[in-house]
């Protein structure tokens, strides 16, 4: 079992913590791959988090089992997309009410190989969100 924890402050003054956690336990074998983001305050646009993958894991379809929260939902719906590499391969939608969708792109399973990039971007913010926390559920 491994959890990391960073903490990092940007040039805009934004902070995004980042929680990993891969389960398993004694010998190899699958486990659970866990990616936890905090962005507190109003939810800035570009990458929030960028994340190197160091052992495959895999998304399954819709990325079942993650979870969001947000103190103050968005005025109008707001999109975040998720990234492999350069590859859009999902997305996370909050509603106005604060309920957190999670989607895969393809309608399936998404896998990484060790050295892809796990990113996820806000490519216009629609304002009204702050403190949104995510954490992305897969396997390895």
């Amino acid at each position: 079992r491994a959890l990391v924890y960073l903490e990092a402050s940007s040039s805009a003054g934004v902070v995004t913590k980042v929680l990993s956690s891969t389960g398993g336990g004694g010998g190899g074998g699958s486990g659970v791959f866990t990616l936890g983001v905090f962005v507190p305050g109003a939810l800035p646009t570009g990458a929030l988090v960028r994340y190197v993958v160091t052992e495959a894991i895999t998304l399954s379809d819709e990325i079942a089992g993650s979870q969001g929260n947000v103190v103050t939902p968005p005025s109008a719906s707001q999109a975040l997309e998720i990234y492999r590499n350069a590859t859009q391969i999902g997305t996370i939608t909050i509603s106005t009410g604060g309920a957190f969708t999670f989607a895969t792109t393809g309608g399936g399973n998404e896998t990484f190989a060790p050295g892809d990039v796990l990113s996820v971007r806000c490519t216009t913010s629609v304002g009204g969100i702050t403190d949104l926390a995510v954490t992305l559920k897969g396997t390895r």
